[in-house]
């Protein structure tokens, strides 16, 4: 196994993700590092009660730099300077940043930038890991790398074995590591492939404390198997079934789980989509694929909760 689990010691990995380097130790301190109240973060899954009554949600960028900054501005959640404007918001991004499209690297300091810029404007930028990006850590020259990302590093100079360690000199690759697995924002989780075999919070951060104690870290069955949370599709069964994502849930403690990963997920391709019970909503729609635009999930928790999708022209459709 190659990357950033091998290269750095795992207590080092497991307190940068905010949680103990004892499996069996399930509980969390603070919020990860990061000022933001009450919130938790720990054994690689975030909780946030706080600062959310308004939710923005999408998935997949894949190097797609400029559908991504379109999508953001006609939304005016970024301005024409790509700097944040959405004030107050919760926004969530659900993993695969890089490969596929031709400016991965671009994506990820976009997204570092606003990091900051969101917390001072009273609002949180939340960042998933996707499976290219746990793929990537597992193996920096796996095929999907060799076909996107590397081709971006070796063209900067940058060497992909110290990205993938955390001894880039930007600080991308420490970064991106750190990203959670997965975020319960209210009553609603989201991941970038959304399967979580019917376990709790509490028992993934045990399931994912004990996959990166052990040594397999990023290349584990659990993080990128053909089942886990980053790399399961269909998981759910019949998306038309009144049992779709009921249990996975009811046992997660929330009424909805948002992932991406799966752009035909539920039959439509290129929007964003909800389950017929209503608990799951797909976000992948193959962004800046293929000239494909995108659309974005707009949640508001302020009261009775209503979502939508909003396209790039400013048009929305209720989920519900």
């Amino acid at each position: 196994m190659h990357g950033f689990v091998r290269r750095l010691p795992i207590s080092l990995l497991l307190v940068a993700y905010g949680c103990s380097t004892d499996p069996a130790d399930t509980t969390t301190e603070g919020s990860g590092g990061k000022e933001d109240g009450p919130a938790s973060y720990g054994g690689f899954i975030e909780e946030h009660d706080d600062r959310a009554d308004e939710i923005w949600a999408f998935s997949d960028p894949h190097g797609g730099i400029d559908a991504m900054k379109r999508l953001l501005e006609s939304s005016e959640l970024i301005d024409s300077e790509s700097t944040w404007s959405a004030g107050p918001v919760t926004m969530v991004i659900a993993g695969d940043l890089i490969d596929k499209g031709a400016h991965s690297l671009e994506v990820i300091d976009l997204l570092r930038r606003l990091e900051p810029q969101a917390a001072a404007a009273g609002g949180r930028l939340i960042v998933l890991l996707g499976n290219h990006e746990a793929e990537f850590f597992a193996d920096p020259s796996n095929d999907k790398a060799r076909t996107g990302i590397d081709n971006e590093l070796g063209r900067e100079g940058i060497n992909p074995e110290e990205l993938a360690a955390g001894m880039d000199s930007q600080g991308r690759g420490a970064w991106l590591a750190s990203r959670p697995l997965g975020v319960r924002v209210k009553k609603y989780f989201f991941s970038h492939g959304g399967n979580t075999d019917k376990r709790s919070v509490k028992e993934l951060r045990r399931l994912y404390a004990t996959a990166f104690s052990t040594g397999k870290g990023f290349a584990d069955k659990d993080v990128i198997g053909g089942n886990s949370i980053l790399e399961a599709q269909g998981w759910y069964g019949d998306h038309r079934s009144d049992k779709a994502g009921r249990e996975n849930a009811r046992a997660l403690g929330v009424d909805h789980i948002v992932f991406g990963h799966d752009p035909g997920a539920f039959g439509k391709k290129d929007q964003v989509e909800i389950s017929n019970n209503g608990i799951l909503i797909k976000l992948d729609c193959a962004m800046g694929l293929g000239g494909v635009e995108g659309e974005l999930l707009h949640i508001s928790t302020n009261g009775t909760d209503h979502a939508e999708k909003v396209r790039l022209d400013g048009s929305t459709e209720k989920l519900y």
